[in-house]
C-alpha cells in the first residue's frame, strides 16, 4: 500500500518488507478464515517476513510499520485536494492540503519560555511548540487519551534503563528536544527538565533547542508540521508498564514486549489488531473507539473493515492466490512482467528507497570467522571493494532481478527532495550530480555538460575492478592475511530462502566470478548463500555475523541531510564497525561564515577539519549563531555523501520503481503518483464488490482471474 511520508528512518532488506532480497508490504492474503459477508470490505494481502514489533519506541525495520501504520493516528496529516465536489471527484495531481488530525492547533509559544532555563532568547521564535489535542480521543477499549499519554510516552523513549532504539529521533538531526539527550545519558534524572511537558489535559509543549517553523505566514499549517511534529510516540500506560521485561543476566537494559502480540497490543487508530500468529498471520479490523469516525472530514472514507495479512515466503505461492482472488494486489515479479506490465490493472510507484550491496565493515569479525583454506580479510581492503562495486553491472543486475527498477548510483534517488514544496530533489542539484561523476570517475569535460556526464554514468569498469583486485591481493598477501592456494569465500545472507533471494543472489555471484577472471583470484572466489538470519538479519550483519547483504534505507527522503545518519552513525550504519567518529574531513564552504551567517561573497569561507559525524552534527544543528541554510547544506551534503561512496562499504545499485497489480475487487483514489500521498493508500480505496459479491464473482470467473 502506498504509505506517508515519513522522518524516520528504518531498516530494509533489499528491500522493503525485510527479506534479503527486494520485497515490501504488498498486497497480501487471506485464506477464507472469516465467511464472505454482505457490506463487509475486506483487504486480503501477504507479507514474505511476519512482523516483530510494532512499538513505535523500538522498531528497527520497515516490516514492523505493517501493523503500526493502521493502529496510529498523526496529529497532523495531507489530505488530497479534489477538482470537483461531486460523487466521481478528480483528485488534483501533486495538490494537497494540510490538516489537524488528532490535535486541533499548534501555537508558537516560545515566548512563554525565554530564559536560562529552557535556554530561548528574548527575540527567538520556533523554539517552543503548543500541541492542543481533540478532547474525544480515546484507547481502543475506551480510556481516555490526553497530554500526560504523550508526555509518559516520552518519557519512556528516552528512559535510559532502555536505551530504546527510536530515542535519537528526538535528539539527533533537525528535532532536538532540550534535555533530551541529557536525561537519555542518565546525565539528567528529572523528566520535568526535558523540553516536553503538559500544560492541562489535553495540551503539551514541545520545546527544541534549534528553532523549527511549522507555520505558514498566514497561520496554516506547513508540511513540515506533518513531517517533523506528527510522529510523536504514544504508548498505552498500564499495558506498557506490564510489558517491562528486567534485564537478563549479563545485560543492564530493560526491554519491553509491547506491541508484539495482540494481548500486548493497543490501539489509537482506525483499525485494531484483532488476531496474531506469527510466522502466519495478522488481522485488524476497524476501531470503534477512533475519533475518526464521528468526524465528517473523515466521511467516505476507510470503507475497508477488515485487513487480513497472511505469511508467503514464496512468490509464486502468493501470485496463484492473487490469480485465485485471495490477495488483492502484488508485486509484478522479473518473471510475470512481460505478460503482466501492461495490464490494465497495473500501476508503477516511484519509491525513495535506494538499494544496495552492503559489504562488512568488521574486519575483526572477518578474521574471527575465516576457517583454513579460505580468507575473508579480503574485503577489509578498501581496493577490493571498489573492485566489487566496478564489478557490478547495476543495469543488467535490474533488468535481471527488478521489473521496473533503474540502476542506482549515489545514496540519493530522485525522490529525495531539499525543497520539498517546489519539488526540488537532490539527485538534480549540481552538487548531487557532482558527486556521482567523482565517485564513478567521470570527466565532466569529457561530455560537454554535466547532464550528459551523468547519463554517462554506468558504475561498471571491469579492466579497473579487476586492476584493483589484483592490487588488493597483493596488499592482503603482504599482510600474511593471504597465501596463494587459499579462496576468498563470502557468505551472503538473508532473511528468507525464496525466489526473489536467489535470483539477486545468483546474479551477483554470477557478476563477481566474471569479475575475477584473468585476476589473481580466477576460481578461487565464492559466494555462499545464508537464509538462517530471519528477523534478525539486519542485527546479525552489523555485529559481524556475515559478510554480504542487499539492503537499504526508506525515510527521512525530505531531509537529505538528516537521512546521512543511516550511514554515518553506528547505531542505525549496516557499516555499524566504519568509526566515522575519528575519520576526519577538510571542507571548505564559501559565500557563509563561521557563525551561520549566509554573505553571498565569495571571499567568505568557512573551512575546518574534524570527523564525519561533527560534520553531520553541524550540517543538522547549530551552526555558530544559527542554522546552515537549505542552499549553503547542499554541498555539505554532497561532500558528506561523496566520504560515505568512496569507503565502498555502501555500493548503491538500485533505485526502487514498483511495478503492481491491483485486484478488480478494488480501486486506488488516484494512479497519478502523489509525493506527498502516493495514491492514498487503503484511507481513499474504494471497493466495487463486497466480500460477498466479490466471492460470487469468483465462482462465476471459474476461480481463476485473468490480469493480462
Amino acid at each position: 500500500m502506498a504509505k506517508k511520508q515519513s522522518k524516520k528512518i528504518a531498516w530494509i532488506a533489499l528491500i522493503a518488507t525485510m527479506v534479503g532480497g527486494f520485497s515490501g508490504c504488498s498486497p497480501k492474503n487471506n485464506a477464507g478464515n472469516y465467511a464472505p459477508t454482505a457490506g463487509v470490505y475486506s483487504y486480503n494481502t501477504y507479507t514474505s517476513v511476519s512482523p516483530s514489533n510494532w512499538n513505535a519506541l523500538t522498531y528497527r525495520d520497515n516490516n514492523d510499520t505493517q501493523i503500526m501504520d493502521y493502529i496510529t493516528s498523526p496529529l497532523f496529516e495531507y489530505d488530497f485536494v479534489y477538482e470537483t465536489d461531486d460523487d466521481e471527484r478528480e483528485v488534483k495531481e501533486n495538490e494537497i492540503s494540510i490538516s489537524y488530525a488528532m490535535a486541533t492547533k499548534l501555537e508558537d509559544v516560545s515566548k512563554l519560555y525565554v530564559g536560562e532555563a529552557w535556554g530561548v532568547g528574548q527575540n527567538e521564535t520556533g523554539r517552543a511548540w503548543k500541541i492542543t489535542l481533540r478532547d474525544d480521543l480515546k484507547w481502543e477499549d475506551g480510556t481516555k487519551i490526553t497530554a500526560n499519554d504523550f508526555v509518559y510516552s516520552m518519557q519512556e523513549q528516552l528512559n535510559p534503563d532502555f536505551k530504546n532504539f527510536r530515542a535519537d529521533s528526538f535528539y539527533k538531526g533537525a528535532l532536538v528536544i532540550h534535555g533530551a539527550k541529557d536525561y537519555f545519558d542518565g546525565k539528567e534524572k528529572e523528566f520535568a527538565k526535558v523540553g516536553f511537558f503538559a500544560v492541562d489535559e489535553n495540551a503539551f509543549v514541545v520545546l527544541l533547542d534549534q528553532p523549527m517553523y511549522l507555520l505558514k505566514d498566514d497561520g496554516s499549517l506547513s508540511y513540515k508540521a506533518v513531517y517533523n511534529f506528527t510522529s510523536f510516540p504514544l504508548v498505552k500506560r498500564d499495558l506498557y508498564e506490564k510489558s517491562k521485561i528486567r534485564p537478563i543476566t549479563g545485560s543492564t537494559l530493560w526491554t519491553s514486549n509491547y506491541n508484539s502480540s495482540k494481548d500486548t497490543t493497543a490501539s489509537y487508530g482506525p483499525y485494531k489488531l484483532t488476531y496474531f500468529q506469527a510466522g502466519k498471520w495478522y488481522v485488524l479490523e476497524k476501531n470503534e473507539q477512533w475519533f475518526g469516525w464521528k468526524d465528517e472530514r473523515y466521511q467516505g472514507q476507510y470503507q475497508t473493515d477488515r485487513i487480513s495479512c497472511e505469511t508467503v515466503a514464496e512468490y509464486n505461492t502468493a501470485w496463484m492466490k492473487f490469480q485465485r482472488g485471495e490477495i488483492d494486489g502484488i508485486g509484478i515479479d522479473v518473471s510475470i512482467a512481460s505478460d503482466y506490465k501492461g495490464s490494465d490493472q497495473a500501476y508503477f510507484t516511484p519509491d525513495d528507497f535506494v538499494g544496495s550491496v552492503q559489504l562488512q565493515s568488521s574486519k575483526e569479525s572477518l578474521k574471527k570467522r575465516e576457517s583454513a583454506g579460505f580468507d575473508k580479510e579480503i574485503l577489509s581492503y578498501v581496493e577490493f571493494r571498489k573492485a566489487l562495486s566496478l564489478g557490478l553491472d547495476r543495469v543488467a543486475y535490474n533488468t535481471a532481478c527488478t521489473t521496473s527498477s533503474r540502476a542506482g548510483f549515489g545514496l540519493f534517488n530522485s525522490m529525495h527532495y531539499y525543497d520539498v514544496e517546489e519539488g526540488k530533489a537532490y539527485r538534480e542539484s549540481d552538487e548531487g550530480k557532482k558527486v556521482l561523476c567523482e565517485t564513478y570517475d567521470v570527466n565532466v569535460s569529457d561530455y560537454g555538460s554535466l547532464d550528459n556526464a551523468v547519463n554517462a554514468i554506468t558504475g561498471y569498469d571491469l579492466e579497473k575492478a579487476r586492476s584493483l583486485v589484483n592490487t588488493a591481493y597483493q596488499k592482503a598477501k603482504s599482510a600474511g592475511e593471504i597465501s596463494d592456494t587459499d579462496k576468498v569465500r563470502l557468505t551472503y545472507g538473508s532473511a528468507v530462502d525464496n525466489e526473489i533471494t536467489r535470483r539477486n543472489f545468483e546474479n551477483l555471484n554470477a557478476q563477481w566470478k566474471t569479475l575475477m577472471k584473468g585476476t589473481a583470484l580466477e576460481n578461487r572466489f565464492e559466494l555462499v548463500f545464508d537464509a538462517s538470519f530471519g528477523n534478525e538479519w539486519a542485527t546479525s550483519f552489523r555485529s559481524g555475523s556475515y559478510d554480504v547483504c542487499q539492503a537499504g534505507w526508506r525515510g527521512a527522503a525530505w531531509d537529505p541531510g538528516y537521512f546521512l545518519l543511516a550511514y554515518l552513525d553506528p547505531a542505525y550504519a549496516y557499516s555499524s564497525a566504519w568509526d566515522t567518529s575519528s575519520h576526519s574531513l577538510t571542507f571548505t564552504m564559501t559565500g557563509v561564515n563561521g557563525n551561520g551567517d549566509v554573505t553571498n561573497n565569495a571571499s567568505d569561507y568557512y573551512s575546518a577539519t574534524m570527523s564525519l559525524m561533527d560534520w553531520y552534527n553541524r550540517l543538522n544543528g547549530k551552526w555558530g549563531t544559527g542554522n546552515l541554510r537549505e542552499n549553503f547544506r547542499l554541498p555539505l551534503i554532497a561532500v558528506l555523501e561523496k566520504e560515505i561512496l568512496t569507503q565502498y562499504y555502501t555500493l548503491p545499485i538500485t533505485n526502487n520503481y514498483a511495478a503492481s497489480l491491483m485486484s478488480y475487487k478494488m480501486d486506488y483514489a488516484t494512479y497519478e503518483y502523489n509525493r506527498f500521498l502516493g495514491y492514498g493508500g487503503l484511507r481513499y480505496a474504494t471497493y466495487h464488490f463486497d466480500d460477498l459479491e466479490w466471492s460470487n464473482y469468483l465462482s462465476k470467473q471459474g476461480g481463476a482471474l485473468n490480469y493480462k
